[in-house]
């Protein structure tokens, strides 16, 4: 079984032809290094891609966590701003039941918007050959 770290070399001792050039075997070799060698580069090119997209991804992720986190504070707050303001017009128990209605409708409108943009995900079917 070949051994798969092989790397080719050029021979010390490649004699140039008459006319000052590398023989073929040489000039192969020499093109299978550079090969090598672009091959490597270009997989070292991606691993740190791939390292600096990581840690792109990780600090956005912190941030999002963050900003979901003080959305949902921010909600929270506005439910009890709510529910202070319509009690002392209303009293408890419609104060509650106005403010859990209210939030169950814009919820409910979200949803059909979300069901209607997801169907747009869809592509339109093909025509298959054999359909005709």
């Amino acid at each position: 079984m070949p051994d798969k770290d092989r790397s080719i070399e050029v021979a010390d001792d490649a004699v140039p032809a008459p006319d000052g050039n590398l023989g073929v075997a040489a000039q192969v070799s020499v093109l299978a290094a550079d090969v090598s060698a672009l091959a490597s580069a270009e997989l070292d090119y991606y691993k740190n891609r791939l390292y600096y997209s990581q840690s792109v991804l990780k600090r956005a992720g912190f941030y999002a966590l963050v900003a979901i986190a003080m959305f949902f504070s921010a909600v929270a707050a506005l439910v009890f701003g709510m529910l202070l303001i319509l009690n002392h017009f209303a009293g408890p128990v419609v104060a509650t039941v106005a403010v859990t209605l209210g939030f169950l409708a814009l919820a409910g409108a979200a949803g059909l918007m979300a069901r209607k943009s997801a169907s747009n995900l869809s592509f339109p079917r093909e025509k298959d050959a054999h359909d005709d």
